[in-house]
């Protein structure tokens, strides 16, 4: 679970960094939202029993959106702009999400 919000927290940070985000109060911000969300969604999967990988999966998705959109609104609430703050959370989970994937794929275990 550590590892996970580790590789979260790096990930998300490096492409707020590639966005051009300079304001450290954004940083703090993105830190301390995937704290929350991170740490609670993997504790929810990681004490959870899953009947299939397929409802696991299924599960996953909708977390995965849950979070968006709770992030989306926080970044919402900071930038006072609707879209800018669902856009920002989208493009933030979606890179962490796929790094995630693509270290699980290749075998590396998080």
């Amino acid at each position: 679970m550590i590892k996970a919000l580790i590789l979260t927290l790096i990930i998300e940070s490096f492409v707020l960094i590639m966005l051009k985000y300079k304001n450290i109060r954004l940083y703090i911000l993105s830190i301390v939202i995937n704290i929350i969300t991170n740490v609670s969604l993997n504790y929810y999967l990681e004490i959870t029993i899953f009947k299939s990988f397929y409802i696991y999966a299924f599960v996953v998705v909708l977390l995965e959106i849950l979070v968006w959109l709770v992030e989306g609104i926080i970044y919402y609430i900071y930038f006072k702009n609707l879209k800018k703050g669902l856009t920002l959370s989208l493009v933030l989970n979606i890179s962490s999400f796929l790094f995630g994937l693509l270290l699980s794929i290749i075998g590396f275990n998080i």
